[in-house]
């Protein structure tokens, strides 16, 4: 018994695998984006909640400006924003052949003192093998969730 792929019925089965393919890729990847919006806003140490409501993202390059005015305490403003940009039909249309980026940025004057260990953080400082709470919360959760290995948790 002999099964015959011609030329053109290949590219038509090719067509229908990439497709499908990269529909898979695509919620993949809003996975991915969405876990880590959450848990950088959800890791971010607050007092004000102005950190964790200057968290942004943005399309091809990070986005920039900081809005002092802005506090998010429990962090559900700034996820629930980023979320949606996550979601956007225009990050599809933007990204075409996967060659876009997305950033989650946050320009806080005093993010990096978070970052770098602020007191503010507790013990943490201690348990974030030389990753700050945004590195490493979110580097521990993307691998254990996505990639089955340990880490902070």
């Amino acid at each position: 018994m002999a099964v015959a792929l011609n030329a053109k019925d290949f590219r038509e089965n090719g067509k229908q695998f990439l497709n499908g393919s990269t529909v898979k890729i695509d919620k993949f990847r809003k996975a991915i984006a969405s876990d880590a919006v959450r848990n950088l806003v959800q890791y971010t140490p607050w007092a004000t909640g102005r950190a964790r409501g200057n968290w942004r993202v943005n399309y091809g390059t990070p986005a920039t400006g900081y809005d002092s005015a802005r506090r998010d305490p429990t962090g559900e403003q700034a996820i629930a924003e980023g979320l949606s940009r996550v979601n956007a039909k225009v990050w599809q249309t933007y990204t075409g052949a996967f060659t876009a980026d997305l950033y989650v940025s946050n320009n806080t004057p005093y993010i990096g003192d978070l970052e770098n260990g602020h007191p503010t953080m507790g013990d943490f400082q201690a348990h974030n093998q030389g990753l700050g709470f945004m590195g490493a919360r979110t580097h521990a959760y993307l691998q254990t969730k996505y990639m089955g290995g340990g880490g902070l948790g």
